[in-house]
């Protein structure tokens, strides 16, 4: 009796052995098929679509901005002036584009200056 209850134990072990390795590999298929379609969308966009979000990423990196009216001078209770208004301008220079832009037409430094 003993022999028997014992086997039937180690049975249903190799059984849920098995069932868990099955699952196991359920799981893993599920995963590689999730990976190849992540792969496949990112070659997507880094090829077909690149051009497009590069013109978006400069449209959005290069920008004019209009500052409205002075709005006086600050003086303080002596009359004297502590602050006033002022034109200011301002230039950003994008060194990397100026170096492709420079290789491209393959000019030097001091060509560009």
């Amino acid at each position: 009796m003993r022999k028997g209850r014992f086997c039937r134990l180690a049975k249903d072990k190799i059984k849920k052995k098995r069932i868990n390795k099955k699952r196991l590999i359920v799981v893993e298929i599920i995963l590689l098929i999730m990976f190849i379609l992540l792969a496949g969308r990112l070659s997507y966009l880094m090829t077909v679509t690149a051009k497009a979000y590069r013109a978006k990423a400069v449209d959005q990196w290069t920008s004019e901005i209009t500052i409205e009216g002075k709005r006086g001078e600050i003086l303080d209770r002596n009359g004297q002036v502590l602050a006033l208004s002022a034109d200011v301008y301002r230039v950003d220079l994008d060194l990397i584009t100026l170096r492709q832009t420079l290789k491209d037409k393959k000019l030097s430094g001091n060509d560009a200056a």
